[in-house]
């Protein structure tokens, strides 16, 4: 499951959670239709998390990061032991 990516035009981070819930790191070098979609993930995860502002310098892109990491994974972990509601 795809957690977060970051990054800029001549790298980006993406990290996922495995079926195992570990943590997998990825690297690549983005292009036009990556850096859309990194677009678009940054979009929804500001509507996850409003409190967090956008990064100005490379101090806050990893902080901002940390940031969204932490909310998606309390997002899964908290989806992960909710009870099933029957669907009746």
């Amino acid at each position: 499951m795809h957690l977060i990516s970051v990054g800029n035009e001549r790298i980006l981070l993406s990290i996922y959670l495995t079926k195992n819930l570990c943590i997998a790191f990825e690297t690549s070098k983005p292009n036009a239709k990556i850096r859309n979609q990194l677009q678009t993930e940054i979009e929804e995860h500001d509507l996850i998390a409003k409190d967090i502002s956008p990064p100005h310098d490379h101090e806050s892109t990893l902080k901002t990061a940390y940031k969204h990491t932490k909310a998606k994974l309390l997002s899964f972990s908290q989806r992960m032991h909710s009870p099933q509601k029957d669907s009746g």
